[in-house]
């Protein structure tokens, strides 16, 4: 009865233990057999689609991993969450998943929108931050990618080790253009020394 209710606080409970651990473990192949066999047999439950599109995107199949995320995002749509539950943050994280899966199959202005719609939910999402400085600076847009670098990095909420995810996200080719900016050299010392 409780998969079936796993939202918000819930989920660490129902959601789907056996997801977390086989996904830092890399099987995706057991989360992908159970996950395809749950949504036959009883149907879509909250996160599924997103638990699939996660491990679809991991083993490179991004075509199979966009069908997921989109259903997903479709799902959270026609099931809004409680406000108790910050919906607008779940939102954001599919939506920050979709444009990494988009950018991979190079639909970069699927992406770009995907991220905008994304950061209009949860302007202080830091992931989808960091998506939009390097889509800023792939553009030219040296301010505007370290306003939003700075944005991801300054972020109150910060995950667990994200600041090494910046530092890597910012080793990223499409900062080069920025990399001379005294804003930038100001983020990365930070982010090293965390």
């Amino acid at each position: 009865m409780l998969t079936r209710l796993s939202f918000g606080p819930l989920r660490a409970w129902t959601g789907s233990a056996a997801f977390a651990r086989d996904y830092r473990l890399g099987h995706y192949d057991a989360i992908i057999v159970r996950g395809e066999h749950e949504l036959r047999v009883r149907g879509p439950r909250y996160h599924l689609h997103a638990e699939l599109g996660l491990a679809y995107n991991a083993i490179l199949e991004y075509e199979r991993a966009l069908e997921h995320l989109q259903t997903d995002l479709a799902w959270l749509h026609a099931h809004p969450l409680p406000r108790f539950f910050s919906p607008a943050s779940v939102l954001a994280t599919t939506y920050s998943n979709l444009a990494g899966v988009l950018e991979a199959l190079g639909r970069r202005e699927e992406a770009q929108t995907a991220v905008e719609q994304g950061l209009d939910l949860d302007g202080r999402h830091p992931m989808l931050q960091l998506i939009r400085s390097r889509q800023l600076a792939e553009r030219g847009d040296g301010s505007g990618a370290v306003r939003h670098l700075t944005a991801a990095f300054e972020m109150p909420r910060m995950p667990r080790g994200f600041d090494k995810s910046l530092l890597l996200f910012a080793q990223d080719l499409s900062f080069s253009g920025v990399r001379d900016e005294p804003q930038f050299q100001w983020i990365l010392p930070r982010a090293a020394a965390s």
